[in-house]
């Protein structure tokens, strides 16, 4: 089962950087718990020209280390690099990891990849969410 988190998203306006980044409203948005029908891991970035939908599974090793590694960093509650030493990312993993904790996040990656996972690259927040429904519609 999955939780929802918080119903809003920061984005950030490209063409204002350094504004704080405005809330939107998640829509439809759920109070209650769901069975996980479908992950999709979503990068969005101005450089990228088109949008792609492309099915991650079976993960490759690397995707699964690299969720070993993200889910750590959300466990020790630093999900990305915070600062920089000498031109060197930095972000400190504070142990609060255990070897529990790292069969736990193993059992969660397995669950994952049995589900339906996919890649979704796109230049901006509002081409991937058309992507998104579009292929939600589809289903």
């Amino acid at each position: 089962m999955v939780w929802p988190g918080k119903p809003t998203a920061a984005v950030r306006d490209p063409a204002r950087p350094l504004d704080p980044k405005p809330q939107r409203p998640l829509a439809p948005f759920t109070s209650g718990a769901a069975p996980l029908g479908w992950v999709v891991r979503l990068v969005v970035h101005p450089a990228l020209r088109t949008a792609a939908l492309t099915a991650a599974v079976p993960l490759a090793v690397n995707e699964k280390l690299r969720l070993h590694e993200l889910l750590a960093r959300y466990i020790s509650g630093v999900p990305t690099p915070v600062s920089g030493v000498g031109a060197v990312p930095y972000g400190p993993v504070w142990a609060l990891d255990t070897p529990a904790l790292a069969r736990w996040r193993s059992h969660l990656i397995g669950r994952l990849a049995g589900s339906r996972f996919d890649y979704l690259t796109a230049p901006d927040p509002e081409t991937a969410a058309d992507l998104l429904a579009e292929e939600a519609d589809a289903r």
